[in-house]
């Protein structure tokens, strides 16, 4: 058992501390449309970690095993003055802190991944209120319009227009002025409640 073997992990422990730190930076400045690359990139690093975690668990159990078996007291210890105890005690604190590098790393890229679902959840429900808010005044407007198309709907069927005999616009400019009322009329009560 050799330290080396621990040590063979550093390189991507190194790697999965700067994406993570990577990520945790691109949280805040990222828009919707980057929602495509961050999400997967936080998937890939938190399964190299999973993998990490996992191939370096098997190691703890190895190292007990030989720590035991070296205190045994029914056996003479191969090196007497301990160096063995004392290194293998090395290796494991070296693995113990590998892991929990590990673990303050899947920490912080869960928190990341939490926060980052936050924005978006906040983004698309400030989104969801402005295209409401714009439907609902659309809405209105039509509502406005609609009687007015009714109207004039009308009297494009064969029926008598209000006027129609007479040889001057007052009839004409009456119905387009009672429209125009009407609207205003809307508008200034749906302004009054707040509706537009």
């Amino acid at each position: 058992c050799r330290d080396d073997i621990i040590d063979s992990f550093e390189p991507f422990v190194r790697d999965a501390e700067r994406e993570s730190e990577a990520i945790e930076d691109q949280v805040f400045i990222s828009r919707i449309d980057d929602a495509h690359a961050l999400i997967p990139q936080v998937d890939v690093l938190r399964k190299k970690i999973t993998h990490i975690i996992r191939c370096l668990n098997g190691k703890v159990d190895v190292l007990n095993g030989f720590v035991k078996r070296c205190q045994s007291p029914d056996k003479h210890p191969v090196f007497p003055d301990g160096d063995l105890l004392l290194y293998l005690g090395d290796v494991q604190d070296h693995l113990v802190t590998t892991l929990s590098t590990l673990g303050h790393i899947d920490e912080i890229i869960g928190r990341s991944h939490a926060n980052y679902l936050a924005q978006m959840s906040a983004t698309n429900l400030r989104l969801s209120l402005t295209i409401n808010s714009g439907l609902s005044k659309v809405t209105l407007l039509a509502t406005i319009f609609v009687p007015c198309h009714l109207m004039t709907g009308l009297w494009g069927m064969n029926v008598p227009v209000p006027g129609e005999k007479d040889n001057g616009l007052t009839w004409f400019f009456g119905i387009v002025g009672g429209f125009a009322a009407f609207m205003v009329i809307c508008i200034a009560a749906a302004a009054k409640y707040k509706l537009l």
